[in-house]
């Protein structure tokens, strides 16, 4: 064989040997990259993993009890799904005002929404579009 840039007679044995190490190269750089992807991306998950199944999710209400603003202030913190009466939350803001889930909603709606719809009218939209995209779901997956 003839090397391409030097124009000289190269044996096998030397264009393997040159493959070998760069594919070698070529294979550090990969773990490397992989190292680096686990360290940032990687140990960034397992963390946000660990903290919402060991700790944030001990706090959940259950969604059979409640679910949205509207019923918030609940009268006490739950743990593990059970309602600890041993534990009332505070229902008033430092401003000494009631804390009041319905009014804190519609409040926040318009920084989450582009538009100035109720919080009723969002919920009718969001049941409209229900009625009309479930049903196509069920046709694609019958047709998987």
């Amino acid at each position: 064989m003839t090397c391409i840039k030097c124009r000289r007679k190269v044996a096998k044995e030397e264009i393997t040997l040159k493959t070998l190490l760069l594919l070698l190269l070529l294979l550090l750089l990969l773990l490397l990259l992989l190292s680096s992807l686990f360290q940032t991306v990687g140990l960034t998950y397992l963390f946000v993993d660990r903290y919402l199944e060991y700790e944030h999710y001990r706090y959940c209400v259950p969604s059979n009890f409640s679910s949205g603003f509207a019923s918030l202030p609940l009268a006490y913190v739950w743990v593990d799904g059970v309602e600890n009466t041993s534990w009332p939350t505070i229902t008033t803001l430092s401003t000494g005002d009631k804390l009041d889930g319905k009014k804190a909603y519609a409040m926040i709606l318009p920084y989450f929404t582009t538009n100035d719809m109720t919080p009723q009218e969002v919920q009718d939209v969001g049941r409209d579009q229900l009625a009309k995209l479930y049903p196509l779901v069920g046709t694609l997956l019958l047709l998987l």
